[in-house]
């Protein structure tokens, strides 16, 4: 082969985004920490979470990776079809609790911009719907409907703002 499929470079800049995501992650961690002057419950949470949800994340993208770049029977294809959309949909459920602990701490400290809290919230509960994909087999809400693009556009969103946000706000933290 001489240059990947377009489908394969895709995957490969998923890969990194969701690298770097744990970059922001880890520097939202921080954040969270010194805005509640300690580890709380909640701190924790956030980068236990956040974490979970990368290594999700990067499990699908190996599994779309496999499936995109050989070409294997039509049963391994739909295994791998399923494992892939399965592994991105359940890592919708460490994004939830990670938004959640992020909001629970941004509110309750009001240190950090009440708006990134308050996305955090929307966006968590947009994730919700994705265990409900898990379990829909059509439609609107199912793994091949537009739900499983709506989420982790809501979570781009979030991050996107946060990280913007947190980088040029001039907070005593």
């Amino acid at each position: 082969r001489s240059q990947p499929p377009a489908g394969e470079q895709v995957i490969v800049l998923d890969t990194i985004g969701v690298t770097l995501w744990m970059v922001f992650g880890g520097a939202v961690w921080l954040r969270l920490r010194r805005a509640s002057a300690s580890d709380s419950l909640a701190t924790s949470l956030f980068g236990v979470a956040f974490s979970a949800m990368g290594v999700l994340l990067m499990t699908g993208f190996t599994c779309a990776f496999v499936l995109a770049y050989r070409a294997p029977d039509a049963a391994t294809a739909r295994i791998l079809y399923d494992l892939t959309f399965g592994l991105l949909a359940m890592s919708g459920m460490p994004a939830i609790i990670a938004l959640s602990a992020y909001a629970a701490v941004a509110l309750s400290t009001k240190r950090l911009p009440r708006h990134t809290a308050e996305l955090a919230i929307l966006t968590a509960a947009v994730h919700v719907l994705l265990l409900v994909s898990l379990v829909t087999p059509r439609g609107l809400l199912s793994l091949e409907g537009p739900l499983i693009s709506v989420a982790p556009a809501f979570l781009f969103a979030w991050i996107l703002t946060t990280g913007i946000i947190l980088r040029h706000a001039e907070l005593d933290i």
